[in-house]
């Protein structure tokens, strides 16, 4: 039993880490959002001036970013679960 305590103590430990470092996380999001617009404007672009590839880049562009995105909404909801299961744990080790 101590050994799994010194483990979820550990585990809590890292996730309150990862989650506090909401600065560096905004920063991503900024450079996500950045290339989603970028990506919108050479699809556009490339739809004027006829330029299949400029278009096709763009919108590439613009499915790496929302592929960011579903990978950032999936860690923050395993981060979530992580920090109830530890809770739990911590909890049912009390008794």
């Amino acid at each position: 039993m101590l050994i799994l305590s010194y483990s979820y103590s550990f585990i809590k430990y890292v996730l309150t880490i990862v989650t506090n470092h909401g600065g560096v996380e905004l920063i991503d999001k900024l450079e996500n959002s950045k290339d989603k617009i970028i990506g919108k404007v050479k699809e556009t672009t490339g739809q004027i001036t006829n330029d299949n590839g400029l278009k096709l880049s763009g919108k590439l562009q613009m499915m790496n970013s929302d592929i960011i995105d579903n990978m950032e909404e999936v860690k923050e909801k395993l981060l979530v679960k992580a920090n109830n299961f530890v809770d739990q744990a911590e909890v049912s080790e009390r008794k």
